[in-house]
């Protein structure tokens, strides 16, 4: 059986607007196995960015748990330089996270996903779908 190399637990991400708070992240919950290839869809708005940024450590959460490779990353936060670096966006740098996703184009989209195939596929992983 494939061990989780990725684990969300109940991640909530909230932010404050003046008096409100708004839930960008609300309770989710899931896991990623080592070697599966996986891929979040959704409309503008849906808050995958968000996740993303979570998930890549570039962002904090309000709450819950994210396990990466046995390690909680909720209070540590990676590098962007070397996330953006990773998948050849590092000239956006100087962007906010909307503006960011704004780079993120068909074709860009089309590079990312095999970039991420192809280092699973050499590091022995699989390829799984989910």
């Amino acid at each position: 059986m494939l061990d989780n190399i990725i684990e969300f637990k109940h991640v909530v991400k909230e932010y404050t607007v003046g008096e409100n708070k708004l839930k960008a992240v609300d309770n989710i919950s899931f896991d990623i196995k080592q070697g599966e290839f996986v891929v979040i869809l959704g409309p503008s708005g849906a808050e995958k960015s968000t996740l993303l940024n979570l998930l890549g450590g570039m962002d904090f959460a309000t709450s819950g748990e994210i396990i990466v490779d046995g390690k909680n990353i909720v209070k540590a936060p990676m590098n962007p330089k070397e996330v953006l670096s990773s998948v050849g966006l590092s000239s956006h740098e100087n962007q906010f996270p909307t503006q960011l996703s704004d780079a993120l184009d068909s074709e860009t989209g089309i590079v990312i996903l095999t970039l991420l195939q192809k280092m699973s596929q050499e590091k022995n992983k699989g390829n799984h779908c989910k």
